[in-house]
């Protein structure tokens, strides 16, 4: 949890491909490709900050007008480690919340329907003869 929020911290402070060059530099053999550790850093970016959106509406009296990042919670907490401090205090709402903060589902991706692939109108084309 604590590697997640570090990935997450980094990101937030220098962007995408530094946080990914920083938290998941390449294997001895190159197995760990900056696209992939890209993709990893942005998947967790975007588990993390819809735990913290969620936190903001559990608890308006803490959070009210804070933005959900990693490096607002911990300043406005005062720890240096905010996921494992979140944990404790919603230890009741885990069950609801998304990995890696607690263990409910994974938020569901939203699908646009206007990128369906949909056949333009009109007749059927000419038939060709064998």
């Amino acid at each position: 949890m604590v590697e997640v929020e570090q990935a997450v911290a980094e990101r937030e402070a220098t962007g995408v491909e530094a946080a990914a060059e920083k938290v998941r530099p390449g294997d001895v053999d190159n197995a760990v490709t900056l696209d992939s550790a890209m993709r990893w850093v942005r998947r967790r970016v975007k588990l993390v900050h819809a735990s913290l959106c969620i936190l903001v509406g559990l608890l308006p009296g803490l959070f009210a007008g804070f933005e959900p990042t990693v490096t607002e919670f911990r300043s406005h907490l005062g720890v240096e480690v905010v996921l494992p401090h979140l944990r404790g205090m919603v230890a009741g709402h885990l069950r609801f919340l998304p990995p890696p903060l607690g263990f409910g589902p994974r938020p569901k991706p939203r699908r646009n329907k206007s990128r369906r692939y949909q056949h333009q109108k009109g007749p059927d084309p000419p038939l060709v003869p064998r």
